[in-house]
């Protein structure tokens, strides 16, 4: 259907960014019959592109996900994605791909790794799953892609954080203030 809902995941094709725990997950919402689409996108690193080509395949997830190489500027992607997801597994100190979903108002959907739960609250501007849990990760998607108001809430919800939280001017005001103390 082309008015699937369309789940985004961008990082670096690496066994750190988890994108095997998102295809486990994406089988489980297969089966639940949820109406998606994925986009996966990064550069080779651990893993190839098709690599994660055949690992969509195998888990007959062909029709559902496009792996791809990584598109600049990555807010292309974002515009046309209605969830961002961050399947880290490990070291996330400053997790760019959560804030760029989350400047351009993307529910988020991330793992309990690092800075990331810092960034997510459960059914405010997303959710944070256990980092080994597809079920739990499936769970949290099938809420954002079947529930319209909740996916407008944790979109408007990021877009004002990130304003509040990112935006450049705004910083800059910040670091001025130290400064002046």
């Amino acid at each position: 259907a082309n008015d699937s809902r369309v789940v985004l995941h961008s990082g670096r094709f690496s066994r750190e960014k988890g994108q095997l725990l998102l295809l486990d997950a994406l089988k489980i919402l297969k089966q639940k019959s949820a109406d998606f689409r994925c986009i996966i996108s990064g550069i080779d690193h651990h893993y190839t592109l098709q690599t994660l080509q055949d690992e969509a395949r195998q888990r007959q997830l062909q029709d559902e996900v496009i792996v791809l190489n990584r598109v600049e500027p990555v807010q292309k992607l974002i515009e046309a994605s209605d969830i961002g997801v961050v399947t880290s597994q490990r070291s996330e100190v400053i997790c760019r791909a959560a804030t760029e979903y989350m400047i351009y108002g993307l529910p988020v959907v991330g793992t309990n790794v690092n800075v990331i739960p810092e960034m997510i609250e459960n059914n405010v501007n997303g959710f944070i799953v256990d980092k080994r849990d597809p079920l739990a990760l499936a769970e949290a998607l099938y809420q954002l892609l079947e529930d319209k108001k909740l996916r407008q809430k944790c979109a408007d919800n990021n877009r004002n954080t990130a304003l509040e939280k990112y935006d450049a001017g705004l910083f800059a005001k910040k670091v001025e203030t130290i400064l002046n103390m």
